[in-house]
């Protein structure tokens, strides 16, 4: 076939169905047509596409609706070449996240039908979306909530298989044909690096020039949440601590989470969505409970029409009934209570139950404000041989039936402190995993040691609660194929100590960029020093102290409180 007629292109107006010649024209622009007058856009052929619509070009990188002819679909086109901006590696990057994506065929994601390279760039062909979700429109909690859930399990299932998003935004939350959620633009944050300082869904980090992380996509998808409830999209600190005033329907414990998601500080956001979604299910099964109790309610109503002649009928002996049965139950209570055993005491009630842990969580509370200064009374320290009798379990996993009887066995002068100090210590381990997001690496260690003995020579590139430590190579280091992965149980205290260590001066770091508070560091370092302490490693814990106080020095008292420093 001659070259002429090779890019010779012909097309039909959509209105009249004359056939067009278009090839000297150059594509996307709109011209009308010869014998009506309707106004066609010009397409352009890719490879075996026709790229009928330039949705977006920017910065280097192109979007168009298209065709695939083969197939007669419509698909979604991304086209990106090499540039200063974008260096070949990225767009490697980029190409090895569809793969894995395509690979692993992820419900509520939009399929990649292909993807490759072409002249000075690469290529990326994914299903098309109907349109998009929300818009500018404010939605009821109902509503939203159903939406928030789907699009929620979708990115828990990509970070569960190890994909990050990477540019969440609006154009992202989609439908497809069926009115099903659909994800799109899977990759594209890699290409975007460095170019997000407008971008509100953009997170504090990514803006800076931050990679693509879980963190990152957490931001961004609490951002769409916020914009899907009330129709705006937050954009400054101030927005995100008045959300509770925002959000007035939305239920307090879900507030919280997209509080903690919104979060300047990526080591403050939850590490993954399944707290969100937590929440979502219980705020769904309160909706139906209450649901319930009006049915039930109702049918009580409905109830109370029977006749009173029946009630008449069997009114006067089951009275009667009751009568006996109460002072009969009064009456054997009163015995049980004088043949009791001295020692023994009576369990307390539920509403009794409750009083007492709301006024625990306020005395908490009251200890926290205390870090502003408010002095405390002088609290007597814990002898040390009920010190001995601390649950510490090789995990941090603390069990609450050891902690109530722990609590039990010690003086009750002693207790509230003791309280106080689990509740800051109990959940250790999972902000240890949080932090173990970023890879901890410092700069003097030279491995990990092990209770066992043993030494590896490696560092911690990331942890999770499923699937533990993954240890990577130190730099041109060389170690066995079998060692992957440990259990945090498995390493030696000392390089626990060490990771709060090495976390605590990355936060001082980033508090000195803004990014952290004094209080945040505050928090970090008496948390480690509390741990350190009830395990035994009082040398740690006053280190962690000093820290602490040097971070916030109207914090000491708090610190004296605990006895990890002198008065």
């Amino acid at each position: 076939m001659p070259e002429t007629e090779k890019r010779q292109m012909k097309i039909k107006c959509p209105s009249c169905g004359s056939k067009l010649d278009v090839t000297d024209i150059e594509p996307f622009t709109v011209v009308p047509c010869p014998q009506c007058g309707y106004e066609v856009t010009i397409p352009k052929r890719f490879l075996s596409y026709v790229l009928e619509e330039r949705l977006e070009a920017k910065g280097g990188i192109c979007r168009y609706r298209a065709l695939e002819e083969s197939l007669d679909r419509e698909v979604y086109v991304v086209t990106c070449d090499v540039s200063e901006a974008t260096p070949q590696e990225r767009l490697e990057q980029y190409l090895e996240t569809l793969r894995k994506t395509a690979s692993q065929e992820i419900a509520g994601t939009a399929a990649v039908y292909a993807c490759g390279r072409t002249g000075n760039g690469v290529y990326a062909v994914s299903q098309m979306a109907c349109r998009t979700t929300g818009g500018d429109a404010q939605l009821a909690w109902k509503e939203a909530r159903t939406l928030i859930a789907a699009f929620a399990s979708i990115l828990q299932k990509l970070a569960e298989s190890g994909v990050v998003h990477g540019a969440l935004g609006e154009q992202s939350f989609c439908v497809d044909d069926h009115g099903n959620p659909l994800l799109c633009g899977l990759g594209e944050g890699v290409l975007l690096a460095g170019r997000l300082l407008d971008n509100p869904y953009a997170s504090p980090e990514r803006r800076d020039g931050g990679g693509c992380t879980l963190a990152a996509d957490l931001y961004g998808f609490g951002v769409w949440c916020v914009r899907l409830l009330t129709g705006r999209t937050p954009t400054c600190e101030m927005d995100i601590d008045c959300l509770g005033d925002v959000l007035p329907d939305v239920p307090l414990n879900v507030v919280g989470v997209l509080r903690r998601m919104m979060s300047r500080s990526a080591l403050r956001r939850p590490r993954g969505y399944g707290s969100l979604l937590s929440e979502l299910r219980i705020a769904e099964q309160t909706s139906s409970g209450k649901a319930k109790v009006m049915c039930v309610r109702r049918d009580e109503r409905e109830g109370q029409l029977v006749s009173a002649e029946k009630r008449a009928g069997w009114g006067v002996p089951l009275m009667a009934v009751l009568f006996l049965l109460m002072f009969g139950g009064a009456g054997g209570w009163m015995a049980w209570q004088m043949v009791r055993k001295p020692n023994e005491t009576p369990r307390p009630s539920l509403d009794l139950q409750r009083k007492e842990a709301v006024a625990e969580e306020e005395e908490t509370v009251m200890a926290d404000e205390a870090v502003d200064g408010v002095a405390h009374t002088t609290i007597e320290s814990l002898p040390q041989e009920y010190r001995w009798q601390r649950p510490r379990p090789d995990d941090l996993r603390f069990d609450d039936d050891a902690v109530q009887k722990y609590l039990h066995l010690i003086p009750e002068s002693s207790r509230l402190v003791e309280k106080e100090r689990l509740a800051r210590i109990i959940g250790i381990r999972e902000y240890l995993f949080s932090l173990l997001r970023m890879p901890c690496r410092p700069e003097k260690s030279r491995g990990l040691r092990l209770r066992d003995g043993s030494f590896i020579k490696g560092y911690v590139a990331m942890g999770a609660e499923s699937s533990g430590l993954a240890i990577r190579p130190l730099d041109g280091e060389r170690q066995s194929l079998q060692v992957t992965s440990i259990r945090l149980e498995e390493l030696e205290w000392s390089e626990i100590w060490r990771m709060l260590d090495f976390y605590g001066q990355e936060r001082k770091a980033m508090g000195q960029r803004g990014v952290q508070t004094n209080r945040e560091i505050f928090e970090h370092y008496l948390n480690s020093a509390l741990v350190c302490e009830w395990y035994g490693y009082r040398k740690e814990a006053v280190a962690f102290a000093r820290k602490a106080v040097a971070a916030k020095p109207d914090g000491r008292n708090v610190v004296e409180k605990f006895g990890l420093i002198k008065k």
